[in-house]
This record gives structure tokens, sequence and C-alpha cells, in this order.
């Protein structure tokens, strides 16, 4: 069965919208006050607090764009490894504001058909903003570790690091071999546990305090991903991706910190001043500020 056409046919309660037509509304969700702390996997953290809406991680997003010493644009790696065909049908996990289909959406080839899911509504609804100008896409607000999508419907399922977010990421894997077709693959990004190691290392300078990773990859990450695919699938190809960064704006530097769950938990507003004059000291003295990326895309096919 095709897979748009379930969603559509069976009017799936969690159907958000089609392309520019979407016409729900949506309620921001707002923080509140003495909220329990809760952990990265955690769906109601992520829906209320981190990705109630796409500011956090457009941050994040940011500093990846601007600073990179990659050769490749990070949209066009995911892209040459999803190597889209014309006509099939192709799944998004935890899509975000669609930040890999602003400059893909138009490259997808003839009949292909994609569909966008995320569990916050919020996300969707930048989703959608930033593909205003196109159609031909499907908005889906959905968790992943249970799609309510019948089996074997997807040629290719895509998890652009997102996978650690959820609780169990073994459940999630389960389900994108679930949806694909026996020829199907996922193609899932994540990052490794030294990623970003250097910033952490400047947070600890900067307080001595701060005892946490800004990262947030240690559910699924480069080191034990191959295991948890190989539960599902029978072959699983890791490929790097070449790239650091070399940080020149402190502020910058400051909102990428504040936007992760460490930086959240960790440090005051009232410290967000103190620590991007610290890191434009470190830029004025060094000319900029080096942190190792350790990122790469798991390929993974046949479908158990």
């Amino acid at each position: 069965m095709n897979a748009i056409y379930f969603i559509l046919k069976y009017k799936n309660p969690f159907y958000f919208g089609v392309g520019t037509q979407a016409d729900r509304s949506v309620v921001k969700l707002q923080m509140k006050p003495n909220e329990p702390n809760m952990t990265i996997n955690d769906p109601r953290y992520l829906r209320k607090f981190q990705y109630r809406d796409p500011d956090n991680l457009n941050s994040r997003i940011a500093i990846h764009i601007l600073f990179s010493t990659a050769r490749q644009d990070w949209a066009d790696f995911v892209f040459e490894q999803l190597n889209p065909a014309a006509g099939e049908e192709i799944l998004e996990l935890g899509c975000g504001p669609a930040a890999q289909w602003q400059s893909s959406l138009k490259r997808l080839p003839e009949g292909a058909r994609l569909t966008l899911s995320d569990l916050s509504v919020g996300m969707l609804a930048g989703a959608r903003k930033a593909l205003a100008d196109y159609r031909g896409f499907f908005l889906l607000a959905q968790e992943a570790q249970t799609l309510a999508v019948p089996e074997k419907v997807f040629d290719a399922v895509i998890a652009n690091h997102m996978l650690y977010h959820v609780p169990s990421p073994a459940r999630a894997i389960r389900e994108a071999a679930r949806v694909l077709k026996p020829g199907g693959r996922l193609v899932a990004a994540t990052n490794g546990t030294a990623h970003m190691l250097e910033l952490d290392i400047l947070l600890r300078e900067f307080d001595p305090r701060f005892e946490a990773e800004t990262a947030m990859s240690r559910p699924f990450s480069l080191e034990n991903g191959w295991e948890q695919f190989h539960a599902f699938f029978k072959n699983v190809e890791l490929t790097p991706y070449a790239s650091d960064l070399w940080v020149t704006d402190a502020r910058r530097l400051s909102d990428y910190v504040y936007s992760t769950p460490a930086g959240q938990n960790c440090f005051s507003k009232e410290q967000f001043g103190e620590m991007t004059a610290f890191f434009t000291r470190r830029i004025n003295r060094d000319g900029g500020i080096f942190i190792r990326k350790s990122t790469g895309i798991f390929r993974a096919t046949c479908p158990k």
C-alpha cells in the first residue's frame, strides 16, 4: 500500500498537513517554571523545552554552517548517502525545521515523495514555513518508536542526528526496518563520543563546576551504532564526515552552548555575557577557537 495513501485514507490523527496546503493551527507550548529536570531522550522534555520550536536547533545548525572546515556541505553529504531514485517513497524521522530539505527538496528525482515526521508540532510548523515555496511533501506528527504506518511502504528512511533522542533507539530502528520495503535502506547520522570535546574543555575552564558534555549522542553514537543497526539489518556501513570547526564569533558560540541541554542546565542567564567575553578573549588571542567534530552516517540495507 502506498504510504501517503494510507495516511490520507485512514485520516491518521497524527497527520499534520500536505505541503503548502496544511491548514491546521499550531499551539506553541510554553515552558513551565520549576519543571523537574528531564533527560535528552524524554519526549516530554523534547516537546516542551528543547524542541518546542526550531530556535535551539537552529542555533546549533548555524555554528556548523558558518564555521565548518568541511569541503562538502552537510546537506549534500546526507543527500549523497540517501541517493534517492525516481518514484521512491521517503520518510524522515525527527525532521526538525526541515534543514536538510531547504536546499535539497528541489533535487529529488521525478515522482519521489517525501514525508517529514517529528514529535513536535512546533518543529513541523517550522518545517512547513521553511518549505512554503515547495509542494510534494507531507508532514506527520509522529513519535519514531511507534509509527502509525503499515509495513513495507517506504523505500528509504532518514534519521538525521535524532536516534539518540528517542527513549529506545532500538525500538526506533526496528520501526524503521518494519516500514521499509525489502530492498529499502535506513540512513542515520550521529556523532562520536569525542564530538565537540574541545568545547567541553573550554567550558570547564570557564566554570570548573561544569561536569557535563554538550554532545548528546551517547545513546546512539558512531561507536555503538553499528551493533544497534545490525540487530535489524543485514548490511550496515559507516561513512565518516570530514569536518571540524574554527569558530570566530564568540556570541554565536555562546548561543550554541545555551541551546544545549547541558548549557541550559549548568549555566545561568547572568553568565551568558561572561561566557561570551571569555570566548572573545580566546578568539582575540588565537584568531579563533578550534573544535574537533566526530560525525558520520550509517547506511543500513536489507531489513531482517
